[in-house]
C-alpha cells in the first residue's frame, strides 16, 4: 500500500505529508491526547465499582470528563490572553493532563477526587490547538487530507487507550495503578510533541484550521 501510494500520480495520501515535522508531531500528539481522553472511560468505572460504589455514581463521575473538555475548549480562548499561541496552549493542556493523572496515583478511588481530576484533564485546551497546528502545516490544496489524518489519529488513540487500560486492568496485581501510569506516559508524550510544534507555517489559512 505504501509503495503504491509513493508511485501513484495522484495518491490518496502523499507520504511526504507525514515527513513534515508539524504534521507528524501533531498527529502523534492527537493520538496520545485521545488515548488519554478515552482511557479513563474504562478505568474510572472499574476503580469506583471495585471500591464499592454503584453504577450511577460511576456514570455521574464520568460526566466530569466531557464537561471539563467542553469547558476547556470553549473557555480556553476567553481565559487565556490573545497573545498565547496554539503551541503554548498545547503545552498548558498536556501539563494539566500530566498533573491530573499524577494526582490519580495519589488519590483514593472516591467520586469527588476522581471527578476533579477528570474535570481538569486539560484535553479541551490541548486538542483544538493541536488540531489547528496540524491543519496549518497541511498544504492549502489538501485540507481534506489533513482532516482525515486527524480523524485517523483520533480513532487510533481511542482504540489504543481503551485497549491499553483494559490490558493493564487484566495484568494482575495493581492493574489500576499500571493503567494510570500508562496514561501518564501518554500525557508526557503529548508534552514532548507539543514542544516540537511550530506556531505557524504555510498551509491552510488560520480561518480554515480545524479546531475541534
Amino acid at each position: 500500500m505504501v509503495r503504491q501510494e509513493r508511485r501513484a500520480h495522484a495518491p490518496l495520501l502523499d507520504p511526504a505529508l507525514l515527513r513534515t515535522p508539524g504534521i507528524r508531531g501533531g498527529l502523534a500528539g492527537a493520538l496520545c491526547g485521545y488515548l488519554v481522553l478515552f482511557g479513563p472511560l474504562v478505568l474510572v468505572p472499574v476503580l469506583l465499582l471495585g471500591s464499592g460504589h454503584g453504577v450511577l455514581v460511576a456514570g455521574t463521575v464520568l460526566t466530569a470528563l466531557p464537561a471539563g473538555f467542553a469547558l476547556g475548549a470553549v473557555g480556553g480562548d476567553r481565559a487565556l490572553p490573545a497573545a498565547v499561541t496554539d503551541r503554548a496552549r498545547c503545552l498548558y493542556g498536556s501539563a494539566l493532563s500530566a498533573c491530573a493523572l499524577a494526582a490519580l496515583l495519589l488519590l483514593a478511588p472516591r467520586p469527588a477526587p476522581l471527578a476533579c481530576a477528570l474535570g481538569v484533564l486539560g484535553l479541551g485546551l490541548f486538542a483544538p490547538a493541536n488540531n489547528a497546528l496540524v491543519m496549518r502545516a497541511v498544504p492549502a490544496a489538501a485540507p481534506g487530507t489533513g482532516g482525515g489524518l486527524i480523524n485517523m489519529a483520533r480513532g487510533l488513540g481511542t482504540a489504543i487507550g481503551v485497549a491499553l487500560v483494559t490490558l493493564a486492568l487484566h495484568a494482575g496485581g495493581d492493574g489500576g495503578r499500571l493503567a494510570v501510569l500508562l496514561l501518564l506516559g501518554a500525557a508526557v508524550a503529548m508534552a514532548a510533541t507539543a514542544t516540537g510544534l511550530g506556531g505557524g507555517s504555510s498551509g491552510c489559512a488560520p480561518g480554515s484550521a480545524e479546531r475541534e
